[in-house]
């Protein structure tokens, strides 16, 4: 059975992909170019998930540009493993 895209990653170099619909926890996250991922936590639409591991003082790229700054990462209690990226917008 084939997967539908269920996000979006606007450009090759983003690190991030913007949920098209709401994802459930531990569901993958599968864009039409490729990139897939599972989320590990439940995903609203128009979010962003990581594509790949992302740190303190890492950029956030969508359209192949910084558009934020992670702040921090911080361990989410009560739900199932995961984190949450904590970040300030570019001006």
């Amino acid at each position: 059975m084939t997967e539908t895209a269920n996000i979006v990653v606007l450009a090759k170099a983003d690190n991030v992909g913007v949920a098209l619909r709401d994802i459930e926890a531990n569901a993958s996250a599968q864009a039409a170019e490729g990139a897939a991922v599972v989320a590990r936590e439940a995903i609203p639409l128009g979010h962003k998930i990581a594509l790949v591991p992302i740190a303190a003082g890492d950029a956030i790229l969508r359209f192949g540009v910084p558009v934020g700054l992670v702040v921090r990462v911080a361990q989410l209690l009560g739900r199932a493993p995961g984190e949450r990226v904590i970040l300030r917008l570019r001006d």
